[in-house]
């Protein structure tokens, strides 16, 4: 079964942030998601156990790398311990919250 990368946008920002890297992604053979947050925002509180919600419906039943932008990094434990199948995450120019990350499953990047 395929990996699904699903590229998770902040919040406060719209799905087209990962456009181009989607489409990189895609054009190398990687199955690529990239969930919508933005109508999470507009819906009002409680926002992230909403956002996390869409995160993990993204992600059908197959196995996925979380890749967080900004202020999507500290969704992705929360959307993480409802994915069945989560075989990493990562951070991009983002922070995260304090887990619970699995050993060895949790990595940062910063440019």
């Amino acid at each position: 079964m395929a990996i699904l990368v699903l590229l998770v946008h902040s919040p406060l920002v719209g799905a087209a942030t990962w456009e181009l890297v989607a489409a990189d992604l895609a054009g190398r053979g990687w199955e690529v998601g990239v969930p919508d947050l933005t109508g999470t925002v507009a819906a009002g509180p409680p926002y992230c156990s909403r956002q996390a919600e869409v995160i993990a419906r993204s992600a059908s039943v197959q196995p996925v790398i979380l890749v967080g932008h900004s202020g999507a990094g500290p969704l992705l434990a929360a959307a993480g311990a409802m994915i069945d199948q989560v075989e990493g995450y990562i951070f991009v120019d983002a922070g995260n919250s304090a887990g619970p990350w699995p050993s060895g499953r949790a990595t940062t990047s910063r440019r």
